[in-house]
């Protein structure tokens, strides 16, 4: 729909568009243009607000990315900047102020508008794109802004209005509430009705005050008391950091979640609603942050979140009901594209959580364009320098339900093996104090044989170290196998305490290690009761080093995974001493001397991702838009699903408003009889690997169905890797 041509125009800002129930799309248009609109889902274009004197309703002079709400039988929308009087542009309203207005839902016309009142010095009103769309509760409407007031720190202002009127109920003008850095900008404001009691309700913002540990809020509680007529602070807290809000209430669980940079450790943060303690945090690989990707949503079990982050991935956030105040995390990567991980996603693109009648969590987004990328820094060194012009912004459907986690094989697993403890007088003369290379022992878990003791922390070490057959073809027999849970924090070990310290004055400690990946940490320790506070190592992944009581500290020697390496650590003449392979500590550390007292290893599962081992789910479905903005907007509005099924947005550059209808049915039988069963795996791997002429070859030589139809199970006219998700999700539907 080319709604330029009939006086509207896309999106402005980061809003988003809104149906109602009928299936009516409402949006607010850009700077320059600031009306409110609505189509039917035909494309047809039904009105263009208007004022009293018939003139289209502009709201005001700023851009905002604010949404319209839409009530029984009004819509509503909220200024930016000066607003005008009768949304007319020769008529500013008194005082620069911002204007909300309600207008009939089937004509457009204006029913009433209403000037928000302010304090401090703030001469435009709200900045454009500071806006939070506002909340429409029991026939009240409220809005939450920002005023600035003096040396560049802001404040909120609450406004409750009648819904029917327009009347200010009540405001906290005269008493501005919070003091923070950042102004809240754009983005999600959560409210949790009747959280205090009876008409006395909660709203949620997300702020950044340029730290996460400086007491000064992330996250803010309004306590709005509809009785009285008051809005107060509630609580404030540290949380992360956010280029635009993102809140999300639960009230299965009275948390507020928000999902954030990563600039303060964490990429999402639980809090009490009615405390603001902070109930867990944290991080998974494979998403790098959610600052800028505007998807987020409450999972359909209640149990935590979905959110969208910038390097491509989707990431889940859970309470983990077995360990109270554990945030668990994952994260999955939906494409085959070789330049993948900053290409899905990225900034200013939105998102939307759907549930299927398989009661599957299907997520709808888009993905940024990288066409243009810069010689000098290309975004794809294995495509070349670039451009890449196909490479422009699509829009996917992904199914999480059947998805692979990206994080499942990403932490380890690592083999030990082959572990000595010895010490002498002298490196001629040492002598063996303990030794072990698991041969005796039964596969399972490593604790409770030998001596061997549980050293794990949940969630990454929710279980203990295996024993296990070497799987690595290196001929090592049994061996300790440490392959932590996720990039959740903690980790998975185990400690066995010497039956005598060694003392010597030379005292080596030597194992054998194959590490899969170098995108954890691994840890070794001697110090008394393991407790990491003498002489341990860390094999750090920030580095893929190995150092002695540091991180790639002087004496760091290099690891390498996916071969078998022998480690051994000399204490004597003073100095520490690492050698791996023969590589050894060029800057050797003093020698305490240290008594060691165990052995004790650690796999703490951290946020790397190793890109051999990255597994990456295939899009149930995929559109090209065509649409090329590199690093800035390019699907505005959605891509979101209206009720009638169909995906809307609006393309950045020809700002036309698009439909994309659901495919056809699925289709897809590589035996051709009729259905799809476990008996047609054999025949689509036959065309997967071989071709047509293996696929025929697979039906008998005489199939009865065409071979593109009946292998192309994702519809996009080729026979790939990326069919075989669509086919394990049609299997298990």
């Amino acid at each position: 729909l080319d709604v330029v041509a009939l006086g509207a125009a896309r999106v402005g800002g980061r809003g988003a568009i809104t149906f109602d129930s009928a299936g009516n799309i409402y949006w607010r248009t850009t700077a320059g243009n600031n009306k409110l609109a609505k189509a039917d889902s035909s494309g047809n274009l039904l009105w263009i607000a208007k004022g009293v004197g018939g003139n289209d309703y502009v709201f005001g002079n700023a851009w905002n990315s604010t949404s319209p709400v839409v009530g029984q039988d009004r819509v509503y929308g909220l200024g930016a900047g000066a607003g005008y009087l009768d949304g007319n542009s020769a008529t500013p309203a008194p005082s620069n102020h911002p204007m909300v207005a309600a207008f009939d839902k089937s004509t457009g016309a204006l029913i009433w508008e209403t000037q928000l009142p302010e304090d401090g010095i703030y001469p435009q009103g709200w900045a454009a794109d500071e806006g939070h769309t506002p909340l429409l509760y029991n026939g009240k409407l409220y809005v939450v802004g920002p005023v600035e007031t003096v040396n560049g720190f802001f404040s909120f202002n609450v406004y409750q209005l009648d819904a029917a009127t327009g009347a200010i109920d009540w405001d906290t003008t005269g008493a501005p509430l919070f003091w923070f850095v950042s102004g809240p900008k754009n983005g999600t404001t959560a409210f949790a009705p009747d959280l205090f009691g009876a008409g006395v309700h909660g709203i949620f913002v997300n702020s950044s005050s340029g730290s996460g540990s400086d007491t000064v809020g992330e996250v803010f509680a309004i306590r709005v008391d509809s009785n009285l007529g008051t809005a107060t602070e509630e609580w404030q807290a540290d949380g992360g950091h956010v280029a635009r809000g993102h809140t999300i209430f639960n009230p299965a669980n009275n948390r507020v979640y928000t999902h954030t940079f990563a600039d303060y450790g964490n990429t999402c943060y639980s809090f009490d609603a009615f405390t603001g303690a902070v109930y867990g945090a944290n991080a998974p690989g494979g998403i790098n942050n959610h600052g800028f990707y505007d998807f987020g949503a409450l999972a359909w079990d209640d149990n935590g979140i979905v959110a969208g982050g910038s390097s491509g991935g989707i990431a889940t956030y859970a309470e983990d009901t077995m360990n109270p105040g554990t945030i668990l995390a994952d994260a999955f990567k939906f494409t085959d594209d070789e330049c993948a991980p900053n290409w899905f996603g990225e900034f200013r693109v939105l998102g939307q959580l759907l549930q299927d009648e398989n009661g599957h969590s299907i997520v709808v987004s888009g993905t940024n364009s990288r066409v243009n990328a810069d010689p000098l820094d290309p975004f794809c060194p294995e495509a070349g320098e670039g451009p890449y012009p196909e490479k422009t912004a699509r829009v996917v459907v992904l199914d999480l339900d059947t998805a692979l986690s990206s994080l499942a094989a990403e932490d380890g697993p690592a083999y030990i093996d082959d572990i000595e403890v010895l010490e002498g007088p002298d490196m001629m003369s040492l002598t063996t104090v303990f030794s072990e290379d698991f041969e005796t022992y039964t596969n399972g878990p490593l604790p409770g044989q030998g001596g061997w003791l549980d050293d794990s922390v949940a969630p990454s070490g929710d279980t203990p170290a295996d024993v296990v057959d070497d799987p690595t073809g290196g001929g090592q027999g049994k061996v300790m196998e440490l392959d932590a849970n996720g990039g959740n924090g903690g980790w998975q070990g185990a400690t066995i305490p010497l039956a005598a310290p060694a003392t010597g004055a030379y005292r080596v400690v030597r194992w054998r290690q194959y590490r899969d990946d170098l995108k954890d940490n691994l840890w070794t320790d001697s110090s008394p009761n393991a407790s990491f506070s003498a002489s341990w190592q860390v094999q750090w992944d920030a580095s893929g080093t190995m150092s002695h009581t540091g991180f790639n500290d002087s004496d760091a020697v290099p690891v390498t995974k996916d071969i078998w390496q022998t480690v051994t650590i000399t204490y004597g003449d003073g100095i520490v001493v690492l050698d791996i392979d023969g590589t050894m500590s060029a800057v050797p550390d003093i020698d305490a001397p240290y008594t060691i007292t165990n052995v004790t290893f650690e796999l703490e599962g951290t946020a790397g991702i190793d890109p051999e081992h990255a597994v990456l789910n295939a899009p149930l479905a995929v559109y090209d838009t065509g649409v090329n903005a590199q690093n800035a907007f390019t699907i505005r509005g959605g891509p979101v699903a209206g009720p009638d099924g169909k995906i809307y947005y609006f393309d950045n550059g020809t700002q036309e408003l698009v439909a994309l209808e659901p495919g056809s049915t699925f289709s897809a039988d590589p035996d051709c009889d009729g259905t799809l069963t476990l008996a047609d795996i054999a025949p689509f791997s036959a065309a997967l690997v071989g071709g047509e002429p293996a696929w025929i070859a697979a039906n008998g030589g005489s199939p009865s169905c065409a071979y593109l139809p009946a292998n192309d199970m994702n519809n996009d006219s080729v026979i790939d890797g990326t069919d075989i998700q669509v086919m394990v999700s049609q299997l298990l539907n």
